[in-house]
């Protein structure tokens, strides 16, 4: 269908954009008052292949779609924290998955594309065949062709082995630079990951709380004592427990809901960015933004530790994406529908990324 789209487009001369599910952010392009929106949502099947360690799938399966097929068919996919991501979309720009630490980044779980190019050319791109392009569509960017299928790594495990163990566990103000500190001195094994977030906890007082997720591929009995340092500061309730394949993103689903603004602020730090000065000062302006915007007091900061040993190891060599040796991901996401606090959202984003950059520990941005 892709193929076709794009070749009508170019006989007209016509701007299209390809869209897969809609969750990226970006305002650096646009189909200005003419173009088409070539929607690929519908391209959403998953077949495996007969001993279950590769799937084909389509260019707009979900990462729901991905891990329901997958814990159907005794095998698990790398897959990132939020289910409603174009797993496609997520993967070619890098890809952060839960599971980084033993099988390494989105993009090392792609064995080929089959891509339509700019001009209408549909092209099979793999190790042997456009090598220059293969290298390039993973990590360097969306702009090389419509990925409209892709070979993708899965990797049997049986049901009933296929668990993690995770959850809110929340803290007092006054614990903060201690479980930063832990955080940090953590010894992230490739089986384990760890994000925290501030947010509010909801209508009727919307108050600012701090929540660390940990998350163990493995029973809660070797994730408690991986956790040890985490747990010992001492947190107000830990609701930390076994889950199943499916349920691991369950805690994301605010992220995504559709709808309201959403102007979101990246940044990436070095382990030292884990600094517990820093992130006093980045907790004091998520309160002071929510206090004096009730309007926006869903408004997150969620940030994302992962082990790298594995990403690191597979090497930069093999694809474009450039930032394998980068532990800490950070999105500062203020939310709210009125268009009239976007100077205030925008300005508080950046005074947070500023706040982070400059204690990143790396030699230059790296988002």
């Amino acid at each position: 269908m892709s193929l076709h789209q794009v070749k009508y487009c170019n006989k007209y001369d016509l701007s299209f954009l390809v869209q897969s599910r809609g969750n990226g952010w970006a305002d650096t392009f646009h189909l200005g008052n003419c173009g088409f929106l070539i929607d690929i949502s519908g391209l959403n099947k998953i077949s495996f292949n007969s001993n279950k360690t590769q799937a084909t799938i389509q260019g707009g399966a979900l990462v729901q779609d991905m891990i329901n097929a997958a814990f159907g068919n005794n095998t698990r996919f790398a897959t990132p924290t939020c289910n409603c991501l174009g797993y496609l979309g997520a993967f070619l720009g890098g890809g952060i998955t839960r599971e980084m630490g033993l099988y390494g980044a989105g993009v090392d779980q792609i064995v080929s594309v089959n891509l339509v190019t700019a001009s209408g050319q549909a092209l099979q791109v793999d190790q042997t065949h456009n090598p220059d392009l293969w290298y390039a569509i993973r990590g360097a960017g969306a702009n090389f062709g419509i990925v409209t299928s892709a070979i993708i790594k899965a990797y049997p495990i049986p049901q009933a082995l296929n668990i993690a163990w995770e959850g809110a566990v929340t803290f007092a103000d006054e614990k903060l630079e201690s479980l930063i500190q832990a955080i940090h001195d953590l010894d992230l094994k490739p089986h384990m990951e760890i994000d925290f977030l501030f947010s509010t906890s909801g209508p009727p007082t919307y108050t600012p709380m701090i929540t660390a997720i940990p998350f163990f591929l493995g029973n809660a009995s070797a994730a408690e004592a991986a956790f040890a340092p985490i747990l010992k500061v001492g947190p107000t309730s830990n609701g930390a427990t076994e889950l199943p394949y499916t349920e691991w993103g369950a805690f994301t689903a605010s992220f995504c809901e559709k709808g309201e603004r959403k102007p979101v602020y990246g940044v990436s730090l070095a382990r030292q960015g884990l600094d517990a000065e820093i992130w006093r000062s980045v907790y004091d302006e998520y309160k002071g933004f929510v206090a004096a915007y009730p309007e926006a007091a869903n408004s997150t900061i969620l940030a994302e530790y992962y082990p790298i040993q594995k990403q690191v190891a597979i090497g930069s060599a093999t694809s474009s994406y450039p930032f394998r040796d980068i532990p800490v991901h950070v999105a500062v996401i203020p939310l709210y529908a009125n268009s009239s606090l976007d100077a205030a959202a925008n300005a508080y984003g950046s005074r947070v990324r500023d706040l982070l950059r400059a204690t990143d520990g790396l030699a230059r941005n790296s988002t």
